[in-house]
């Protein structure tokens, strides 16, 4: 194919018409479909909700750009960059994050390169001087690389089929944790809007960045967060418009101090899955198997309101031992592999000259 047989369009997903939203969606079920050959289809109506949800985020601003051929969307870029809404923004402000994708037809003939190159372009108009992205496919892994791209961090996302689930173990875990944690109770929440009391509200927030941010991030840039109560309270007016439930359990002591918490979100039209979010103890806390409790805890939760549920799925850095100890003793295994890549954009900006 000649450069020529295709254009690249860029447009606004708040104003976008029905035929533009359609290509879109179509491709972002043909790269969910590559990547997970083996679930049942993303409706092109959530597919919509979920870019319009993200797009609403004001902490991130995206460049949405579409490769067409003949008014069939072949491929996309989408390129996110910090805002000055961000509480970390000076810190983040020199990166940005780039999903490239291409069908497999038509890969290996430039397009990539031309999507690249009007990321490299967003990304020297706003200053940004590294961009980051995931690749899991081999085409995704060599395209990165012959760019230039250094890895950040390997990641992996696991995967617990239910019906595989030793459920006697997880009773036990419950079991220990309660009589060795007498100080100790675990509350069940489907909503993070827990505390009616505003200064209580915002020591749970910055407990949890503590936590979130006890992650190992190795090499990438911009990843630790701080999560205010109004970046909070976004996030789940976000999942409620998608129709998500976002379950947490949380472990205090007998002063009502946050000793950990763990996560789950459900969307029913993803009744198959139940994605696994943060699990993490506070340093003080550590020792006294309160994580394989939570866990635990959380897995008969699941088992209770989502018994049609097929598996757990969770991602988890190579780093993070003692969660991934956790995981293999629960049953999770290898689903499949990533690597965040980053990218200098003036190396990459020479490329393009």
């Amino acid at each position: 194919m000649q450069e020529e047989t295709f254009r690249i369009i860029t447009f606004d997903v708040e104003t976008a018409d029905d035929a533009t939203w359609l290509q879109l969606t179509q491709l972002l079920e043909k790269q969910s479909r590559e990547r997970n050959p083996n679930d049942p289809p993303i409706s092109d109506d959530l597919l919509k909700k979920s870019v319009l949800a993200n797009n609403g985020n004001p902490e991130t601003s995206r460049d949405y750009r579409l490769v067409v051929r003949d008014d069939e969307g072949i491929g996309f870029s989408i390129v996110q960059f910090v805002t000055d809404k961000d509480p970390e923004y000076e810190s983040k402000k020199h990166v940005a994050y780039a999903s490239i994708f291409v069908l497999p037809d038509y890969r290996q003939q430039g397009i990539g390169r031309a999507l690249l190159g009007t990321v490299v372009h967003a990304c020297n108009q706003r200053g940004v001087t590294l961009l980051q992205g995931t690749a899991e496919l081999e085409s995704g892994h060599g395209f990165a690389t012959h760019f230039g791209g250094e890895v950040g961090i390997e990641t992996a996302t696991r995967r617990l089929p239910l019906a595989d689930t030793d459920w006697d173990l997880m009773q036990q875990w419950v079991d220990d944790g309660t009589a060795k944690n007498s100080d100790i109770t675990i509350e069940t929440y489907d909503t993070f809007l827990i505390m009616d009391d505003e200064d209580d509200y915002a020591e749970f927030c910055r407990v949890y960045t503590e936590m979130m941010n006890q992650q190992p991030y190795e090499d990438i840039e911009g990843a630790e967060e701080i999560y205010t109560p109004e970046r909070m309270r976004h996030e789940e007016e976000q999942m409620k418009q998608l129709g998500m439930t976002w379950w947490l359990k949380v472990a205090y002591d007998d002063k009502r101090d946050i000793a950990g918490v763990t996560e789950i979100m459900y969307h029913p039209e993803r009744g198959h899955r139940v994605g696994q979010g943060l699990t993490a103890v506070r340093d003080s806390f550590r020792g006294r198997k309160i994580g394989k409790w939570l866990k635990a805890d959380m897995m008969l939760h699941i088992r209770e309101v989502y018994p049609d549920a097929e598996y757990v799925s969770t991602g988890n850095a190579d780093v993070n031992s003692a969660m991934l100890a956790i995981n293999e003793k629960m049953g999770f295994r290898l689903y499949k592999r990533q690597v965040v890549y980053k990218l200098d954009v003036s190396a990459l900006s020479a490329k393009f000259d």
